[in-house]
């Protein structure tokens, strides 16, 4: 995941000393943008922990644990795609949230598959995601 200069400019952007913050201390605007809700794939992935601990949905747990199966990881990122476009539809910055949520690359992983039978990059990926979750929580 990545969240650009320019992203926090966007989503800031009716807010000056935040603006200006963009700039001296990106973490501090990151945390703030966390703690009004506004980095919408936080939100996401805190959507998916409450599904799951709601007994709803198992994609959250399926991302944070260690891969025991990779042929269900295939399973997880299908899962995904469809939350991540039902998520999207509610997104006020919807391209920033495709982005960061992987959408392109899960794809990508998922078509080589289809390809070449080959999981390794859906597990790299799966374990990537499962870095982006955790660095947003420890945020």
């Amino acid at each position: 995941m990545i969240i650009t200069r320019q992203d926090l400019l966007t989503i800031v952007a009716d807010n000056a000393e935040l603006i200006r913050q963009v700039y001296e201390n990106p973490e501090s605007v990151l945390k703030q943008c966390k703690q009004n809700g506004a980095l919408e794939i936080f939100n996401f992935y805190d959507y998916c922990r409450k599904s799951y601990n709601q007994k709803h949905s198992k994609i959250y747990i399926n991302i944070v644990k260690e891969v025991e199966e990779p042929k269900k990881v295939l399973t997880t990122l299908s899962a995904l795609i469809t939350q991540i476009l039902l998520f999207a539809e509610q997104s006020q910055h919807r391209d920033i949230f495709l982005r960061q949520s992987r959408l392109n690359e899960i794809i990508r992983v998922i078509q080589n598959y289809v390809e070449n039978r080959d999981l390794t990059y859906a597990v790299k990926l799966i374990r990537d995601i499962r870095d982006d979750v955790k660095f947003l929580e420890n945020l």
